[in-house]
């Protein structure tokens, strides 16, 4: 056989091996996490998109491997997206000018007060179920609500998971648009809020139901930290689940598992979302966070965020709010 025939043949080989092997993926992905498009243009974008996410999180695992970075990457729901796709369908666009941070080596403070090096309010019971926004921008509802929950357990012992819906229904006439947690906090604190159960969530804005089942909820008045990652710490151990914001992009869609760290990010936050707990991972520290992109997303729909090496990565300790 001549070489230039044997060489095609072999590149050929590994080429239809390869191609094959991402046909038999992009079917399992879009089985696993029920995806259907409406066209064949549509699905050929995403299969585009999907085969560019799968070198990418190759590439990147191999830096994982090589102790080079502290997460890893994988298949999410969010893999039939470019990070411009992301960005554009869920409305996270750049913010501001990009931050790159310096790690503070051999001058980190040591607290001689810490009595908790390791904190988890699931394990407490102040936490729900990992909830999804879907395509409504009302990641801020979620957020306050987390906090109302957290706050309701511990002065009655009863963990009961509020509606989101009620408020993004009820606030206004823009409550997928965005907006402020402790907007959040003041509507159910004038208004209750209903159970998830009776008012579940619909990925919209609809037109403001009565309830029945509405849960008064109160607390005089809640409270911001603008601090230090320190002061945060304290207070979620203190006032239980937090409402935070941080910086997020595209980046982050195919975040699987580990402690997120990039050098180059924004101090100026754009998403909400539910501090829960810290810890120590691999001799990392690390900041527990419950998002609202579902549990097909990060570690079972929660988020380890990088602790400790420099104060307010992404803008994590902008405006945190905790009840009093």
């Amino acid at each position: 056989m001549k070489p230039i025939l044997l060489a095609f043949l072999i590149f050929y080989t590994i080429f239809s091996e390869a191609f094959c092997g991402i046909k038999d993926d992009w079917q399992q992905f879009k089985l696993v996490y029920n995806k259907s498009y409406k066209n064949k243009a549509e699905e050929k974008k995403r299969f585009n998109a999907f085969k560019n996410n799968m070198k990418e999180i190759k590439d990147h695992n191999k830096r994982f491997e090589n102790g080079l970075t502290t997460f890893k990457k994988g298949i999410t729901v969010f893999a039939d997206l470019s990070k411009a796709q992301f960005n554009k369908k869920y409305k996270l666009e750049r913010h501001g000018p990009m931050k790159r941070y310096r790690i503070f080596k051999n001058k980190r403070k040591i607290d001689r007060n810490l009595t908790v090096v390791y904190l988890d309010w699931r394990k407490r019971g102040a936490v729900t179920h990992v909830k999804d926004q879907g395509l409504c921008g009302s990641c801020w509802i979620f957020s306050g609500i987390g906090v109302l929950e957290g706050y309701n357990f511990r002065k009655t012992g009863e963990l009961i998971s509020l509606s989101e819906q009620n408020v993004v229904d009820c606030f206004s006439n823009t409550s997928c648009l965005g907006g402020f947690p402790g907007d959040t906090l003041t509507y159910v604190q004038e208004n209750g809020v209903s159970t998830e159960n009776e008012y579940p969530y619909r990925d919209k804005q609809m037109s403001c139901k009565p309830s029945t089942e509405k849960i008064k909820i109160n607390f005089i008045t809640y409270d911001y930290i603008n601090g230090t990652e320190e002061d945060l710490r304290k207070a979620l151990e203190t006032y239980g689940p937090i409402s935070v914001s941080m910086y997020v992009d595209a980046r982050l869609r195919l975040y699987t598992q580990g402690i997120w760290y990039e050098k180059w990010c924004s101090d100026i936050s754009n998403h909400a979302m539910l501090l829960i707990g810290y810890g120590t991972e691999r001799g990392q520290d690390y900041w527990l966070i419950k998002n609202s992109w579902g549990t097909k997303w990060g570690e079972d729909g929660y988020l380890k965020v990088a602790r400790n090496k420099h104060n307010n990565y992404c803008g994590l300790t902008n405006e945190s709010i905790y009840i009093i």
